[in-house]
């Protein structure tokens, strides 16, 4: 996936001339948790945001896909919406997602109003993020035949703190792409989101230090 993105990604966004860095990680590990900085894989419970399980012992690679997108060329990452990384099964396509972590405080995960009036709260900021950088690669030919490779496509709002899902009263108020639970599943919450699915992922949101499987 790397190459992809230092490869075709700069062709098919007209970024030759630009030297872009794609930090990654691996581990093998059955249990590792996340985190959006330098060392982004971490093994002890609570030291990362994002827990995942992963008992078949796969290898996999995380890329911080934040920390690619920074090194572009300013005019093509101003007002670009972006996750934070990428995690994929390196050797079978088992599993493929995207990730936006966070730490925020549940009433700041809905929307909320404080001094400055209606605010956007970070879950609805999460999915827009995963969505636009969903699209963005996906417009890669090389980079979309790559990914339909993949059994499982997920984009993954992680939260740290518990947050409640969301009820039926706030989907009424809410956008209709965004905020409608599907299942309730043993490692997280299935969303709906048209505009992902149409992409062929699907979206869960994980709170509270609830678990992604790979498998």
């Amino acid at each position: 996936m790397e190459n992809l993105l230092t490869n075709q990604f700069l062709t098919h966004h007209v970024l030759e001339g630009s030297v872009a860095v794609v930090p990654f990680k691996e581990t093998e590990a059955n249990y590792f948790e996340l985190l959006d900085d330098n060392t982004m894989i971490y093994f002890l419970a609570g030291e990362g945001v994002a827990p995942y399980s992963n008992n078949s012992e796969l290898k996999v690679k995380v890329i911080n896909y934040e920390s690619f997108h920074i090194t572009l060329p300013p005019a093509f990452i101003l007002g670009r919406q972006i996750c934070d990384l990428i995690t994929y099964t390196s050797t079978v396509n088992n599993y493929f997602s995207l990730n936006e972590l966070t730490d925020t405080d549940p009433k700041y995960v809905v929307d909320f109003t404080n001094t400055r009036g209606n605010r956007k709260g970070k879950r609805n900021k999460a999915m827009e993020q995963l969505h636009d950088t969903l699209a963005l690669l996906i417009s890669v030919p090389a980079i979309r035949l790559y990914i339909d490779n993949f059994t499982v496509k997920k984009c993954c709002f992680f939260n740290k703190k518990a947050t409640p899902p969301v009820t039926a009263p706030a989907v009424i108020t809410a956008v209709a792409t965004f905020n409608t639970i599907n299942t309730l599943t043993e490692e997280g919450f299935e969303m709906s989101h048209p505009g992902i699915e149409a992409c062929g992922f699907k979206l869960f949101e994980y709170s509270g230090g609830k678990s992604a499987r790979i498998i």
